[in-house]
């Protein structure tokens, strides 16, 4: 044995010899040889179906068999010939027949094969009998069962041919011995003329069996066609499906040998999931049926449809190699959603994003059509309505830092490298702090200082979002709770997947505990696409914190489509203005927008917050309005958690 204890190769050449010496080996390496040979001689290939082969190794074994037998029995027809002519006569029919057979091998077809094989058995029976033209020789009723070694090798055009050179056979023998013997016996005749029918029925049978076998073939690969079918199709929109996708990709590597330059467009509609949530869905349904059928009047030949899953499809383009034409085919799909799509309830009106990239022709390229063709869409959907964008080197950088921030933001929140900072909410009035919003910092010693407008979208994407906002959750409640006064509050975000579980209002109330903070310490903010995202479980999970005694904000407030519904269906305490208001300060219009929301802010007794106050010209405006709490650079920029007592020992030493 080796070092490692394990066999080493004196001792697996000993195992070989050993096993080379036992009989079962033995016998199975002499059966495959044999095996193999017949193979050579009978000229199988390997690439011939097993049934097949074994099918013509039988008829090779039964002719090497017969051959000598019929010899021996026919082929000394005059009994004065002595033993040399004897011998003479037996090698010479042996000699024909492993001439005749080894001219049967050069055919490499096995239907040729087979019938040829069958056509010398029909010789080796029949020319004893023909020679001597003596009808009534036993060894003419084997003709009857030609046919049926034809057809069992193969097929039913072979026994065809057997049939027919078996009842040659017949008649060619009663015409020898009329030749011979100038008269035919009666009996003779008529045994012939059964044999004849004999053979040609066993041949119909044998023909009829084999199309019932190929009707039934025929059906069977129907059904399979018919299932493979169904198995690749999306039953809803009758387009193909992902599984299809998958395969077409994985044949364009394989043609990517050839310098094929295929492109790919991936096609997503834009607020699907409200149209669900609004209308219902048996609408979404019809939606996308709908787009399906305008997809398929677009494409043309050499382009297939995908459903890929929701209400994202896909589109393959085998022949594409120009921008040009990809850039008409971007016109054609973003023009699909120009008129609104009609249902039997109702109109719809949507926008669709479409990412488009091109191959170079190599392997490797087609493998990522798919990542660059997606962002492309992504980028496409930050545009307002249907756009097209097709994928460049530029966007090749985008796609490599979002994989770059996604990598390391997962590596960051499972070693605990997010961490927390704070901005102060003031009361414009007194000019006291009234509060702290929680903020997430990110900074990786390879990308540097991440924003987290950035790696909170690809939180998001990638399904990191509610991971991240428990750990900025959880380390904001356990600083606040060391420093924060009774009479102050703290901020906590929740984004719209951790809003729609019930494990998370569970989670808060529980690190709420833990902090030592009361729960009237606690502020949640929210924005309106957490709630659009799943209405029914949002106002479960705010109901639970706001039974508690939290406090709900509603962050973002006046860009959405129904921010005021929200007032009335939610606990709502707090709302925040949008900052978007504020950098529109000189627009008499916005203005006048925050002055209305202000005054009806106030009449229902719930608190307001201007964020981004960054000028003194912004805090006059929020003070006009009425706005009494403040947040934004003019009074502090965000402070990280570990320097934070020290700002609240300053704030109280100064007070």
């Amino acid at each position: 044995r080796d070092p490692r204890g394990l066999p080493n190769r004196a001792a697996a050449a000993m195992m070989d010899h050993e096993l080379s010496l036992d009989p079962r080996v033995i016998a199975k390496r002499a059966q495959a040889w044999l095996v193999d040979q017949i193979d050579r001689f009978a000229g199988v290939e390997r690439s011939w179906p097993s049934g097949r082969k074994r099918k013509l190794r039988m008829l090779v074994l039964a002719c090497a068999i017969l051959s000598p037998i019929l010899c021996l029995l026919f082929a000394v027809p005059d009994d004065k010939l002595d033993r040399i002519e004897e011998m003479f006569w037996i090698i010479a029919a042996l000699s024909i027949t492993g001439l005749f057979l080894l001219l049967i091998n050069q055919f490499r077809h096995a239907e040729l094969i087979g019938t040829a094989h069958g056509l010398w058995l029909t010789v080796l029976i029949g020319y004893g009998p023909l020679l001597t033209g003596d009808a009534t020789t036993p060894s003419l009723i084997l003709l009857a069962f030609v046919p049926v070694v034809m057809g069992f090798t193969s097929g039913a055009r072979a026994s065809a041919i057997g049939t027919l050179a078996a009842v040659s056979m017949y008649y060619g023998v009663l015409a020898s011995g009329f030749a011979q013997r100038d008269y035919i016996p009666l009996i003779e005749l008529s045994w012939l003329a059964h044999a004849s029918m004999g053979t040609v029925l066993c041949g119909l049978l044998v023909h009829y069996f084999e199309k019932q076998t190929h009707r039934e073939s025929t059906a069977l690969n129907k059904d399979n066609v018919r299932i493979r079918a169904l198995a690749l199709t999306d039953p809803l929109t009758k387009r193909l499906n992902r599984r299809a996708f998958q395969m077409t990709m994985d044949r364009l590597v394989i043609q990517s040998a050839s310098g094929a330059h295929p492109a790919l467009c991936i096609l997503d509609l834009d607020g699907f999931k409200q149209i669900n949530d609004t209308h219902g869905h048996d609408v979404g349904d019809q939606v996308l049926s709908v787009f399906a059928e305008r997809l398929k009047s677009v494409v043309g030949r050499g382009r297939e449809v995908y459903r890929l899953g929701g209400d994202e499809f896909a589109i393959v383009c085998d022949h594409e190699s120009s921008l040009e034409k990809l850039e008409a085919f971007g016109k054609d799909l973003a023009a699909l959603t120009r008129e609104p799509i009609r249902t039997r309830f109702t109109e719809v009106e949507m926008d669709v994003s479409i990412g488009i990239a091109l191959s170079d022709g190599t392997s490797v390229s087609i493998q990522s059509l798919y990542q660059q063709a997606d962002m492309a869409a992504f980028v496409a959907k930050e545009n307002a309505g249907s756009n097209y964008v097709i994928f460049d080197t530029m966007l090749d950088g985008q796609v490599n830092r979002k994989f770059d921030v996604e990598r390391a933001l997962k590596a960051a929140i499972e070693y605990g490298y997010i961490n927390v900072a704070f901005q102060p909410q003031v009361d414009l009035r007194t000019g006291r702090t009234t509060g702290f919003e929680a903020l997430a910092r990110w900074r990786d010693p390879v990308l540097g200082a991440v924003s987290p407008g950035e790696f909170v979208a690809v939180a998001e994407e990638s399904s990191l979002i509610q991971v991240l906002d428990r750990e900025i959750i959880s380390k904001a409640l356990m600083s606040a709770g060391k420093w924060l006064a009774r009479e102050q509050r703290v901020s906590i975000n929740a984004s719209a997947r951790s809003l729609n579980t019930h494990e998370f209002a569970n989670f808060v109330l529980q690190e709420v505990k833990r902090s030592g903070l009361n729960y009237e310490q606690v502020e949640v903010e929210i924005t309106e696409s957490a709630l659009i995202e799943n209405w029914d479980k949002a106002k479960r999970t705010v109901s639970l914190l706001r039974r508690a005694g939290m406090r709900i904000v509603l962050d973002d407030f006046g860009v959405g489509y129904s921010s005021l519904s929200y007032l009335v269906e939610f606990p709502v305490q707090k709302i925040k203005f949008d900052r978007s208001f504020l950098l529109k300060a000189s627009d008499a219009s916005s203005a006048m927008v925050m002055e209305s929301i202000a005054n009806l802010a106030n009449k229902m007794g719930v608190d307001l917050v201007a964020e981004g106050i960054e000028t003194s010209d912004q805090l006059e405006l929020v003070r006009r309005i009425k706005c009494h709490t403040g947040q934004g650079y003019l009074f502090s920029r965000p402070i990280l958690a570990e320097k934070m007592a020290d700002y609240v020992f300053n704030q109280r030493k100064a007070a």
